[in-house]
């Protein structure tokens, strides 16, 4: 048992019991309205035990383009939701294409032989294969695609690591959009 009383600060405190959050179940997001303001529908596949795997959104293209003009874009991230707001980010440039997600490096190696994408936006830390392991592998598979590294940790240690393996950009999560597509498209070589 945990107790604190001080006195001074007005602040009190237990830990007598963990406490419990459950999660509500969601569901899928609904398509956009007739102006398509609202958010990118998703279709939901779930594995055996339950999670969720791949989501197609409606900003995720169904085909490779084959436009030169173009530049495709795999993002890989364990989150839903950092996935979900990358595709809506990207899909204000004309010039990007989301062809596909993944939610850790295992996946992500595989979508990345089946959709050969220009840039992948890659998390380093996520399960199963993180990023650190994940791009020397990727730069076997596709040495011409262009790894735009996106955390949350802002280490001068991991941006250095991320530059030796071959990353074109690193970015915190939380930057401004402008600052995300700036680095996309240097990255793609659009800028």
């Amino acid at each position: 048992m945990l107790f604190h009383d001080a006195s001074e600060s007005r602040t009190r405190w237990r830990a007598e019991r963990p406490r419990v959050i459950r999660r509500r179940e969601r569901s899928p997001l609904r398509s956009p309205g007739p102006d398509n303001s609202g958010p990118p529908r998703v279709t939901e596949q779930r594995s055996p035990d339950g999670r969720l795997d791949n989501q197609t959104r409606e900003c995720v293209s169904a085909e490779v383009p084959s436009d030169p003009g173009f530049r495709t874009v795999l993002i890989v991230d364990d989150v839903d939701e950092t996935r979900e707001l990358l595709c809506w980010q990207l899909a204000t440039d004309p010039a990007l294409r989301v062809v596909g997600e993944a939610n850790n490096g295992a996946t992500a190696l595989v979508e990345a032989a089946r959709l050969r994408p220009d840039v992948v936006i890659l998390d380093l830390y996520m399960p199963t294969l993180s990023g650190f392991q994940t791009m020397p592998e990727l730069q076997k598979l596709l040495p011409e695609a262009r790894v735009v590294v996106m955390t949350s940790f802002d280490s001068p240690r991991a941006e250095t690591a991320s530059a030796e393996l071959g990353a074109a950009a690193y970015v915190v999560k939380g930057i401004k959009r402008r600052e995300l597509l700036r680095a996309v498209r240097r990255a793609a070589g659009l800028a």
